[in-house]
């Protein structure tokens, strides 16, 4: 990218450093025809002069410590000013040599001042106002020509102390012309934008604010064209063109402000559309019941709209209906288990259901048969595994009060009306004394635990009510047997041996 835009590129010639010569003056040479009266002129002068001298010199000396009065305004006039004639006769100071060096080293410090100043492109940043320095410095090079030494020192300090402050003023003519640079850049005027920031790149050929304004001014016609695009896509409802044709712009410039207000309206319209378009989607899912396809409409809207009070409205609509459906889901599934006479998954469904609404009547009521259920269900499975307790009157009436309980069920299913059945044939058996053969040999003591003793005999027939007894058998000088019968009602003959023959 050129930094310098239209600008002339900088001499690499500094000024010849070089003494005003004499062929700036006008040719005084005499005509040879005239030689004789030239002659008798220049006698009646050189008296005269001679006469007046002692009376003129000091004035003369002092009037030439003075600039001309024309001098003073010199730096007001047009640099096409013609400058004023320079009197190559008026008198010189006596010591010529030191009024000329101080104002060679005068002119050296101009001639050094001024290279300096081209380096850094003066005339294409400061035109006019360096012309007229170097009117001074012409007008100074003609006094020092005309051999007037202190004349030209002061015109060549003037040239000097005008450089200088012209230099000075180098950053605030730079800031001055980025000023305006932006300023047009504000105003869209491409073209007064891109002299203003060439000529601060003159001045700062490296600033970064002036390249980047000046690569803006060059963009700005290429930067409106895609503004109007983008105006002209968006009044016709075309967003998604309008959004492109701005997003190709802010590659070009990203910092031009109708742009980016543009763009944030477009997005903003596109946005609201594409809301309105997923509510639509999601409302017809929740309708129809697809509630993952609502529910994943629903999470995409929340990334882009979590607080918007559509949204929370509809997160209320469908977690309800989720709640419904799971609801229905678990009481269904409830009562199947409840069917099927499993009461302990029925018990956990409807629990499941309470905890996602508490006050369903339903499920309250299931819950509570369900648990009611699952004791019935544990008690019976409790007498049904350990027939051997009824031998004992208290267990019998316990197992009779259960089986009443258990009766007032309905409808009782399967396996409450198996359980029913078994525990009362159970009870039925308990109940009834079944007769009881018991042989020994007249010389054994049996015991019997729970029932008594029963001495010695060699036959006899006792009732026992159905279940495991323990009988014991002693005889002085023989082992003691113990044994673990069965008394069986359904056995159409219980008898056994009971006799102590193993001598010790």
């Amino acid at each position: 990218m050129s930094t310098k835009g239209s600008l002339e590129p900088e001499s690499s010639h500094p000024p010849a450093l070089r003494p005003p010569g004499r062929n700036n003056l006008p040719d005084s040479s005499p005509n040879p025809n005239t030689k004789p009266l030239l002659l008798l002129t220049a006698m009646v002068i050189l008296i005269a002069v001679s006469g007046a001298v002692l009376f003129i010199l000091p004035r003369l000396l002092n009037d030439t410590l003075e600039p001309p009065a024309e001098s003073v305004e010199l730096s007001r006039t047009n640099a096409t000013t013609t400058p004023p004639s320079v009197d190559i006769t008026s008198t010189k100071k006596p010591d010529l040599s030191v009024a000329r060096a101080a104002a060679t080293k005068k002119l050296e410090t101009l001639l050094a001042l001024k290279a300096q100043a081209e380096r850094g492109n003066i005339a294409s940043w400061a035109e006019q106002a360096y012309q007229e320095i170097l009117d001074i410095e012409g007008r100074a090079d003609q006094y020092f020509t005309a051999e007037d030494y202190l004349q030209a020192e002061n015109q060549y300090n003037r040239a000097v102390t005008d450089l200088e402050t012209l230099l000075d003023t180098k950053t605030s003519v730079f800031q001055e012309f980025l000023k305006n640079g932006f300023q047009f850049l504000s105003e869209e005027k491409g073209g007064d934008a891109l002299k203003s920031f060439n000529m601060a790149l003159a001045i700062h050929p490296d600033d970064q604010d002036a390249l980047a304004g000046a690569q803006r001014a060059r963009n700005l016609d290429t930067l409106l064209a895609l503004y109007r695009s983008a105006l002209a896509h968006e009044q016709s409802g075309e967003f998604s063109a309008a959004e492109n044709a701005l997003k190709e712009l802010q590659q070009l410039d990203n910092s031009y402000p109708p742009a980016q207000i543009l763009l944030d309206r477009v997005q903003k319209t596109i946005e609201k559309q594409a809301f309105e378009q997923q509510m639509g989607s999601f409302f017809k899912d929740l309708e129809k019941g697809e509630l993952r396809r609502a529910r994943e409409t629903l999470e995409k809207i929340k990334k882009r709209q979590s607080g918007h009070p559509e949204v929370i409205q509809a997160e209320t609509l469908l977690i309800a209906k989720e709640q419904r459906v799971l609801v229905n889901n678990l009481r269904q599934r409830a009562e199947l288990q409840s069917s099927k006479e499993q009461w302990k998954e029925a018990l956990a469904s409807y629990h499941q259901i309470l905890e996602i609404a508490p006050d369903v009547l339903f499920a309250v009521n299931g819950r509570d048969l369900a648990g009611k259920r699952v004791e019935l269900d544990e008690a019976l499975q409790e007498r049904l595994s350990q027939p051997h307790r009824l031998q004992e009157n208290a267990q019998i009436e316990a197992a009779k009060g259960l089986l009443d309980y258990a009766r007032q069920f309905s409808p009782r299913g399967a396996r409450l009306t198996s359980q029913i059945d078994q525990l009362d044939k159970l009870v039925i058996l308990a109940s009834t004394p079944v007769p009881v053969i018991i042989n020994s040999d007249n010389m054994t003591d049996i015991v019997i635990y729970h029932v008594g003793r029963m001495g010695t005999f060699f036959s006899k027939e006792i009732t026992l009510k159905p279940g495991k007894y323990t009988i014991v058998g002693s005889r002085k000088g023989f082992r003691d047997i113990r044994a673990i019968i069965e008394v069986d009602p359904e056995k159409s003959k219980n008898q056994l041996l009971v006799a102590c023959r193993e001598p010790i």
